[in-house]
């Protein structure tokens, strides 16, 4: 898969989740912690990825 398409389709639903939390009146403090945490496994997610394509 390529790598730009995968952060793309990541960055949407990241996007997606912080909006709907925005909606739920969830507060910022909350919002932005899940987000590091959400782009935290997403950049561990790519780094595997890119490990496992070139070992291989």
């Amino acid at each position: 898969m390529n790598t730009a398409l995968y952060l793309l389709g990541y960055a949407l639903v990241l996007a997606g989740l912080i909006y709907g939390s925005i909606l739920m009146g969830i507060p910022p403090r909350w919002i932005v912690a899940g987000t590091l945490v959400v782009v935290g496994m997403g950049v561990l997610k790519a780094v595997r990825d890119v490990r496992m394509r070139g070992s291989g």
